[in-house]
């Protein structure tokens, strides 16, 4: 038999695996309590998350690269569903890529600008039927 503990924030009684070996409540309220702060502190979350990064620029890029490695198949439909779709990131990207401007720059009236731009260039390169 498997040992127990009640968690002290749901009361709810697990198996010891699903506690940190030093906390009192389970990891699936850690998780929540994690959440919670990050969308209450959000600027602050971001700008930790930001110097972290800067910090262990090395080890972030590893880290990227990993993740990214092991997951090419949904990073490639992604992309694909994102260029059918003409989705906003899509469209950043291609901003960002001619112009050089910052993602966090690109205004929304410019994104449906562009959006417009590449119909418009998609209708123009369909074949037509009309010869």
């Amino acid at each position: 038999m498997s040992e127990t503990k009640q968690c002290s924030k749901c009361g709810e009684v697990k198996e010891v695996e699903f506690f940190r070996q030093t906390r009192r409540s389970c990891k699936a309220c850690d998780e929540l309590q994690k959440k919670k702060y990050r969308e209450s502190n959000r600027e602050r979350y971001l700008e930790a998350c930001k110097k972290y990064r800067e910090s262990n620029e090395e080890k972030h890029r590893k880290a990227c690269k990993k993740h990214y490695e092991s997951n090419k198949e949904k990073y490639r439909e992604y992309k694909t569903k994102a260029r059918a779709t003409l989705s906003d990131s899509y469209i950043k990207a291609a901003i960002c890529y001619a112009t050089g401007i910052p993602v966090y720059a690109v205004p929304q009236f410019l994104i449906e600008v562009k959006r417009k731009h590449l119909q418009i260039l998609r209708k123009i390169k369909e074949p037509t039927n009309e010869r």
